[in-house]
């Protein structure tokens, strides 16, 4: 069966905020026995040459900051910059604290993903 395209839900200069549908791997995985990369990739299919989502020159650089299980759906973020990735981090692990509370925004782009 076809997989639903993932879709874009924010895009910046910094950060790609995507829907990843259930069936896509978030990072490349080996296909087993075939030695080549999973077709399912999110990443890998996100920063093709023909889609330039990514950052850099080239559109492909994309970085996960983290990731969804294979067969769950729901947002992730990509960085498109190293700094993005590295700040975007940095803000998670603030969030996190118990100190602090997700606002609406939040909850809206970072939902918990819904497994099938």
């Amino acid at each position: 069966a076809a997989l639903e395209d993932p879709r874009v839900l924010y895009a910046d200069n910094h950060l790609l905020v995507v829907h990843k549908p259930a069936g896509w791997h978030t990072q490349p995985n080996v296909a087993r026995g075939t030695g080549g990369a999973d077709a399912k990739c999110l990443l890998t299919h996100l920063s093709g040459p023909s889609r330039r989502l990514g950052g850099g020159s080239a559109g492909d650089f994309l970085l996960p900051l983290h990731r969804i299980d294979q067969p769950c759906t729901g947002a992730v973020a990509l960085g498109k910059t190293g700094k993005a990735g590295t700040r975007s981090v940095l803000l998670f692990s603030l969030l996190s604290c118990p100190a602090n509370k997700f606002t609406p925004e939040v909850w809206a782009v970072f939902a918990a993903p819904r497994c099938h």
